[in-house]
């Protein structure tokens, strides 16, 4: 498997720290762990503004929002971690 960095932007840190859904920190290290096996189908890609970037559900209201830079070292960059109407 190819070498795979995860790097969260300032929102997605800020965003984590505003979280407190029990289930959502249960599911949030294995959706992170899908991700970096499998960028490019563990999320769906996004259109208009956010083209270029992937939607992966960890809850049915929280999205990860990220994109993916495929080079000799994979670098995923999470964009924004949260309710899915504040995210897009």
């Amino acid at each position: 498997m190819k070498e795979t960095k995860i790097l969260l932007s300032k929102r997605a840190e800020k965003d984590l720290k505003k979280i407190k859904d029990l289930t959502f920190w249960k599911r949030y290290k294995p959706t992170l762990e899908k991700i970096k096996e499998r960028p490019f189908t563990a999320g769906h890609p996004l259109h208009g503004i956010l083209k270029g970037a992937f939607s992966c559900e960890v809850t049915k209201k929280f999205r990860i929002i990220y994109t993916v830079e495929d080079g000799k070292i994979r670098i995923i960059t999470i964009l924004a971690i949260g309710h899915h109407d504040d995210v897009y």
